[in-house]
């Protein structure tokens, strides 16, 4: 069994009072090859509750977490979370936001190969 790779990345409006605004957790792990074997993420504060992001674990399975793969992931997120929040006036802030917190995760596991 390989090594896991967890993450956590949150964000609060302010260091004073630590309420979350956004958060996204992951657990990764990855094959000999580097290929993602194991993947979940799940969201804690953007969609309406915490919830697996599945669809987006299922783009990434069984792929090495390349540039190419990680836009297409990044994509379903996208997608994910427009059709959850698009309406609310915080959308054009959150959607960018979360979408970068995913990226950086993504990026510190390529690093990790």
């Amino acid at each position: 069994m390989g090594v896991l790779h967890p993450f956590y990345l949150q964000l609060g409006r302010r260091t004073a009072v630590n309420i979350t605004r956004q958060s996204l957790t992951a657990l990764f792990r990855l094959d000999a090859y580097g290929n993602i074997e194991l993947c979940r993420l799940v969201d804690g504060a953007v969609f309406g509750k915490p919830q697996r992001l599945t669809a987006v674990e299922h783009a990434l399975l069984g792929h090495s977490p390349t540039p190419a793969v990680i836009d297409n992931a990044a994509a379903v997120l996208e997608t994910m979370v427009t059709d959850s929040i698009g309406g609310r006036w915080s959308a054009p802030y959150k959607i960018p936001v979360y979408l970068d917190m995913f990226r950086q995760v993504m990026t510190e596991l390529a690093q990790q190969e």
